[in-house]
């Protein structure tokens, strides 16, 4: 053994001890980190973006078209369709996409005579398109909008029919269109009282979505008197969403309901 050591240069020996205290600092501080910060960062169990993407496509009736609005809301059901295969039957076209041919051509039965083709798609807004798909499109099937595009665009000529985070365009003026109430028993919601210790932009994005769908229908059943199912809907809001407990507050004042 003496002999061993002694074939060792002293000046190794004297830097094993500090390379050894430098290695385990090394190792000891991203250890920590993850330690201290691990429960902020843990999103197994976060299940807002399938939940939501789920819960639009329960939505939708069988082979309708939904325009989506914003890479948030639609990269989700990309997933759930092309991965997991939901809901087939369904076209989910992106409405800011609609300008570029190639995109035209990933869905050929829906664009393949499409007056998109004669147009020049380059001189022309993502709304405008929007609006002649739409045309081109109602009386063949159910004509959807998510809620980004409800709140991106206007629709003039069609009255908006809400099934909870989704809204049906139908043709022409006319009475306000009663909310389709029972989809909200379909829905998943997992994770949205605020159990999660750390929500990131899109999670609580679409948090407040859930709750002002709530907010927008129980408005819409206010004014067509039906109190008890609007002050439901306004409740359902502000569970979701506590921090809109003063905005129900006054709508519910302007109703003259405390």
């Amino acid at each position: 053994m003496q002999n061993t050591l002694a074939l060792i240069p002293s000046q190794i020996v004297s830097t094993l001890p500090v390379k050894t205290a430098v290695t385990l600092f090394l190792l000891a501080f991203p250890a920590t980190v993850c330690a201290l910060h691990y429960v902020e960062n843990d999103q197994h169990e976060n299940y807002i973006a399938y939940d939501y993407a789920s819960n639009t496509l329960r939505s939708l009736p069988q082979g309708a078209i939904l325009f989506t609005w914003g890479d948030s809301g639609a990269f989700p059901l990309w997933y759930l369709q092309g991965v997991e295969k939901m809901r087939e039957d369904l076209d989910l076209p992106h409405t800011p996409h609609l300008v570029f041919n190639w995109y035209l051509d990933t869905f050929p039965q829906l664009f393949r005579h499409s007056m998109l083709r004669s147009i020049p798609l380059e001189s022309q807004a993502p709304e405008n398109a929007l609006q002649l798909v739409i045309v081109e499109q109602y009386d063949r099937r159910p004509v959807f909008v998510d809620f980004s595009t409800r709140y991106s665009i206007e629709f003039p000529d069609y009255r908006l029919l809400q099934r909870g985070i989704c809204y049906q365009l139908i043709r022409g003026k006319g009475e306000e269109l009663y909310p389709d109430l029972t989809v909200w028993d379909n829905y998943i919601l997992r994770g949205i009282s605020g159990e999660m210790f750390f929500r990131d932009l899109d999670t609580g994005k679409a948090i407040l979505i859930y709750a002002n769908s709530h907010l927008e229908s129980g408005e819409t059943l206010l004014r067509m008197r039906q109190l008890g199912q609007g002050v439901a809907e306004l409740r359902a809001a502000e569970r979701i969403a506590p921090q809109m407990q003063m905005q129900v507050a006054q709508i519910l004042s302007g109703y003259g309901i405390r």
